[in-house]
C-alpha cells in the first residue's frame, strides 16, 4: 500500500465522526465551503492527520486544499481553539441539539 492509499484509508476512517460531529455533508467539508462549522471541521480534520504524521501537502491533497492553506490553519489554530463550542440557532443548544433539522444555522 503507498502512502498516499494510506492517508486515504485514514481520512476515510476520521471523516465520518468528523461530520457527524459537526452535523456537516461531505462537500462541506471538500467543498469552498467558507461556513465557520465547516472551517472548524477542516481544521480538526488536520490536527488529527497531521497528529498521524501526514504531510501538510498530503493533507491539502485530501482537504483539497492548497498546501500552504493547511500550513497557515495548523499555525495559527492551537489544538484549544480547534475545539470549538458550536450553538444550534433554533434551539440555543450545542451540538446536542436535537432539532429535526440537522442542516440548521450553527454559530460558534
Amino acid at each position: 500500500m503507498t502512502e498516499a492509499q494510506k492517508a486515504s484509508a485514514s481520512f476515510r476512517q476520521l471523516q465520518p465522526a468528523v461530520l457527524m460531529k459537526y452535523r456537516i455533508g461531505e462537500y462541506d467539508l471538500l467543498g469552498p465551503s467558507q461556513r465557520a462549522v465547516a472551517c472548524a471541521a477542516r481544521r480538526e480534520m488536520a490536527h488529527k492527520l497531521r497528529d498521524q504524521g501526514y504531510t501538510v501537502s498530503m493533507i491539502g491533497r485530501l482537504l483539497k486544499r492548497d498546501h500552504s492553506s493547511i500550513v497557515k490553519m495548523l499555525q495559527t489554530e492551537s489544538r484549544n481553539k480547534a475545539e470549538v463550542s458550536l450553538v444550534c440557532l433554533k434551539c440555543g443548544k450545542t451540538l446536542e441539539c436535537e432539532c429535526p433539522d440537522l442542516s440548521g444555522e450553527w454559530a460558534i
